[in-house]
C-alpha cells in the first residue's frame, strides 16, 4: 500500500513518527510531504525521513493563494507517487487532492479552533478522527479517536 502522509506542523512529525516507522517496517511505502514551517525539516531530518517540502505562507494573502499553490504542488507529487490513501492531521491540501484523484483522505485532528482550515478540509475528507472532548459537530464522517484504539 502507498500512503501519502501530509505534515502541516512540526508537532505532527512527533505525532506520526512511530506510525511511519511501523508502516515502513511492515512494508508500506510512505511518502511524506510537509510545509517549511518552523523546524519541521529539522525534525524530519533528525528521524532520517525522506520527504518533500512545499511552500509555507505566513500572511493572510499568502495563505489564500497558498491553498491553490499547495494544492497544485501536492497534485503533481501525488500523480507521480500514486498513493492508495492520503493521511494527514487535517490538511486541506491532502483533502482536495485526494478528492480530485478519487482516493480516500483520513484526518486525525487535534484542534477544533482552526475554523477556515476545517471548512476547507471537511467536505473532502472521508473520515476524521478527533478527541471525545471536541464540542463542534463535524458531521457523519467524524469518529472518536478512542474508538480505533480499542
Amino acid at each position: 500500500m502507498r500512503i501519502l502522509l501530509d505534515i502541516g506542523h512540526p508537532k505532527d512529525v512527533n505525532v506520526f513518527k512511530n506510525v511511519i516507522f511501523s508502516l515502513q517496517k511492515k512494508g508500506y511505502e510512505v511518502k511524506i510531504v510537509a510545509r517549511a514551517k518552523e523546524n519541521t525539516k529539522k525534525l524530519l531530518d533528525e528521524y532520517g525521513f525522506q520527504y518533500k517540502v512545499g511552500p509555507y505562507y505566513k500572511n493572510i494573502i499568502g495563505k489564500a493563494f497558498g491553498v491553490i499553490l499547495n494544492d497544485l504542488w501536492l497534485y503533481r507529487l501525488a500523480k507521480e507517487f500514486k498513493p492508495d490513501i492520503f493521511v494527514s492531521p487535517g490538511s486541506p491540501y491532502s483533502a482536495h487532492v485526494s478528492w480530485l484523484l478519487r482516493k480516500p483522505h483520513i484526518a486525525f485532528s487535534d484542534t477544533e479552533i482552526a475554523g477556515i482550515v476545517i471548512k476547507l478540509m471537511l467536505p473532502f475528507t472521508d473520515k476524521i478522527y478527533t478527541s471525545t472532548s471536541f464540542y463542534l459537530d463535524w458531521g457523519q464522517n467524524r469518529y472518536d479517536l478512542m474508538g480505533i484504539m480499542n
